[in-house]
Order: structure tokens, then sequence, then C-alpha cells
């Protein structure tokens, strides 16, 4: 059995979409841009193949074929939709799912008309379907048109629909057509207006493929058009960028320059506030050192041999002078300008010597210290420069404490373990901060104090950052203001500083 004229238009078909479809495979993979061709599109070229595949085998006798050339041919529609919905923005999975289904619908629904119905009603289901699908691409279209103006666009909206306008011609020429041969099975036995309406619908078909396939190229291609403007772009900042680079560098050095300048002046700002209660603190030992020392003397022009007597003098001369010792050493760690280093101790220890310096200056002035140092785990820090914050946190509570009309004037101080932090509070029950000015807290040169730089919060926040750790503020519950840092346990520390 030859070839008659009908298969040979379709065998035509197959090769025009094959090579739509292997030449679309080229052009991406010679441009490098794969993933900006749609899957949509290829699945739709399988499925208008596979249906013009099962058109051309259906003469050899093989009548089922009817099933996968109709089916097939809606599913390259419906794919359409999708590849059309995509330039207009993401496709969901809830829509692909709903293609599914309509394919599978209209699937069941060709099957049963086949073998229930007569060969009118299989066309008026196919070109009713086929008219919705078109409809449905024209209506995408039309969005991606308000958006990007293209030529490709207008052609494709039009042959669109052109292809409804025949869908609905074929559909009356078959009627006409089995209006006079009632035993019409399948379409290679319409008449010659049906046939030649559904050549020019399969032609219309393969225009719009067609110009899909050019707009994907015209997209590739404004797209590298873009990149090489964006590289050549590039290419003449580079001189700029390396500049810049340069100029960059400087001002880190400067900025380091600058936070290490402030640090060592934040410690002598320190000292001069800290004169009095630092001469005080070690008046008390130095005053006990000589008044033992001048008993011991006194014993011995006496004569008084007595060892036990002696030694419990002389004792607590040594207990005196390593209480003196202590607290320069305290005070040279603290103000001296050599760069500690970090180490790993527990966050008590440090909370331990602060308070050491600020002893006396809180009994003169009738202010508690509370602590509650429940914390156990270690931290890895700077203990010169964490020092510092807790002595900045410590008098700025003092310094607000100092005008608080409260006759319990107390500063609360606590440390806790949470999970792989440490957190550290300061709280006191003084007048706590303004609301118009907690939001610029802890920005440079801003401060709450008629006098002064306001430096210290903002560097308090900084050392504390560098440390890895991070502070917050708030007011009290119940009055005042409370600090909270918090550390990275040395466990949970994953790098070294």
């Amino acid at each position: 059995m030859g070839l008659n004229q009908n298969q040979l238009v379709y065998l035509i078909f197959i090769f025009l979409i094959f090579g739509i479809g292997f030449n679309s495979y080229l052009d991406i993979q010679n441009i490098g841009k794969s993933k900006k061709m749609s899957p949509y599109w290829f699945w739709s070229l399988a499925f208008i193949m596979i249906s013009d595949i099962s058109a051309f085998i259906m003469p050899f006798g093989i009548n089922i074929l009817a099933i996968p050339f109709n089916i097939s041919f809606l599913a390259a529609l419906i794919t359409l939709v999708l590849l059309f919905k995509s330039w207009n923005g993401p496709v969901s999975k809830k829509l692909i799912y709903n293609a599914i289904l309509l394919t599978a619908i209209f699937g069941i629904a060709f099957t049963y008309i086949l073998f229930n119905f007569q060969y009118i009603h299989r066309v008026f289901f196919i070109t009713s379907s086929a008219t919705f699908l078109l409809a449905a691409q024209f209506y995408e279209l039309l969005k991606l048109r308000t958006k990007e103006k293209s030529i490709h666009i207008n052609f494709l909206l039009g042959i669109i629909a052109f292809s409804a306008v025949l869908a609905i011609a074929r559909f009356i020429f078959a009627i006409q057509a089995s209006s006079v041969d009632t035993n019409i099975k399948y379409f290679y036995q319409e008449s010659e207006k049906s046939q030649l309406a559904r050549f020019i619908f399969s032609c219309s078909l393969l225009l719009i493929y067609i110009f899909i396939s050019n707009y994907f190229y015209l997209r590739l291609l404004n797209n590298e058009k873009k990149a090489l403007k964006k590289i050549k772009n590039q290419s003449t900042m580079l001189d700029l960028s390396n500049s810049e680079k340069k100029k960059l560098a400087t001002l880190l050095s400067e900025r380091e320059a600058m936070i290490s300048s402030i640090l060592n002046s934040n410690k002598l700002a320190s000292t001069g506030a800290l004169s009095a209660s630092i001469a005080h603190e070690l008046n008390q030992p130095l005053g006990a050192i000589q008044l033992n020392s001048q008993f011991l003397q006194m014993h011995l022009k006496a004569g008084n041999n007595n060892s036990e007597d002696l030694k419990k003098i002389i004792d607590r001369i040594i207990d005196d002078n390593k209480r003196a010792s202590g607290i320069v050493s305290s005070l040279r760690n603290i103000f001296s300008n050599k760069e500690v280093g970090y180490s790993a101790l527990n966050i008590n220890e440090i909370i331990h010597s602060t308070l050491s310096l600020v002893n006396l200056d809180r009994k003169n002035i009738k202010i508690k210290i509370t602590t509650n140092l429940s914390s156990r785990s270690f931290v890895y820090v700077n203990t010169d420069q964490l020092r510092q914050v807790f002595l900045n946190l410590i008098n700025n509570s003092i310094e607000a404490l100092r005008k608080s009309k409260k006759t319990n004037k107390t500063i609360y101080i606590s440390t806790y373990d949470k999970k792989e932090f440490v957190q550290i509070d300061f709280q006191d029950n003084g007048p706590g901060v303004n609301k118009e000015i907690q939001s610029d807290l802890f920005n440079l040169l801003k401060t709450n104090k008629k006098t002064g730089l306001g430096v210290g919060l903002w560097l308090s926040r900084y050392i504390v950052e560098r440390n890895k750790g991070e502070v917050k503020f708030k007011n009290a519950t119940k009055g005042g203001a409370l600090f909270t840092i918090t550390l990275p346990a040395l466990k949970a520390r994953k790098t070294k500083i």
C-alpha cells in the first residue's frame, strides 16, 4: 500500500517539527544558555511529533491511533498555554497538575466518544477543545503584549486567532461531509474542503512553532547583548575599581587606627574618673601596712619577742601588701597600652576584677552592688577590652544613680548560661534612658550626658561585637536601665579569633 497525499503532508510536518526542535537545542547549546529555554517548549514539540507520527501511520489500518493522534494534539496545545504563561511569570505546581489532569480528562472523554458515538461527535469534541485552548493561548499572549512590544508576539496573536477560525471552519465542513456520507471513520475520509481546512490549520500550527522558535532565539540574543554590555561596563569600571580598592584599604587602615586610638583614649578617660576611688582603695591597705609596721616596731622596741603575736602582725602586713599589689596589677591590665590578647576564662573573673576598681566609689555615694554570678561556662575573649565595657556600664549606672532620689540605690549584675551563650545583665534602679535617644543610644557621638563625647556605648558595642558577642538595651520593667550582653560559650565557638 503506497503513501497517500495526507501521509506525505504529515511526513513533511514530522521532519519540520523535528528540525525546529533540533535547531532550538543547537541554539541554546551554542549560546550556552540552556536554562533560559522553557521545558514546556520541548514537551509541546514532543506531543505534536507524536500526533503527526500517529496520523502518518493511521492509514495502514491502525485506527486505534486516533487516540494518541488527537490526545497528543490537545496536549501540545495545553503545553503551549503553559509556555505562554511562563513568559508572564512563574508557573505554579497547581497549574501543572491541573494541566495534567485536563489532558487525562480529554483522553478519557475522547476514548469514550470514539467507541460510543459517530465521527462527527469526535470532530466536535476535538475542534471545540482546540478552540478553547487557542483562546487560552491568546489570553496569555495578550497579557505579555502589554509588558513587551514584539513583532513576534503580534504575529503569534494573529496566527492563533486565524487557527481558531480554521478549527470552527473544519467542524462546519465535517458536518457537511457527514450529512452526505455517514460512513466516515477517520479524517482521511473527509471532504476536500474539510481536509483543506485541516491542512491549513496544521500549517498555521507549524507557523506558531516557527515564530516561537524565532522568539526564543531573539530573547537569547538580547540576553547575550545585555551580558556583553554588562561585561563592557565592568571592564570600563575595572581601572576605577582598582583605585577604589586602594582607597578603601587606606580608609580601613585609618578606621582601625582611629578605633585603637579611641580604645586608648577611653582608658585615659576612665583613669581620670576613677582616680579618687583608686587613691582611696590603695590608701586602705597601705595605711594598714603602715600601722602594722609601727605596731611591729613598738613590739620589738619593748622587747616583746612573743613569736605568735609577731607572726600575726607580719601575716597582716603580707595580706595588705597582696591586696595593694592586686589593685595595682588590675589597673595595669586595664590601662596599659599593651595588647592583652584573647584568653579562655569564666566571665565571673572579669566581673570580680572590674568590681574591685569601683568598690570604694560606690560606698562613698551609698550605692549597693548586688551580684548573681551563676554562669559556669568559659568564654574566649579579650579580657582587657571586655573589662572596659563592664567598667563603662557600671560607671553609667553610678552616674545615673547619683542623680536619683531613691534611698535604696542598687546595681544588679547577673551572669547566666543560655544554651550555647553566656548572658551578662547590668541593671540599675535609676531613672532609665529617655525614649527620645534610645534608638541612637549606641551611635557614635550620641550621649545622654551634658559633657563627654558620647563614644562610651558605641565603643562598648564595638568591643562586644569584636569578641563575637551582642549587646542590647531596654528600660527595666521596674524602672532603671538594663543592658544585656551575650557571648558565645567556649564549647560553642567554632572559629578562633
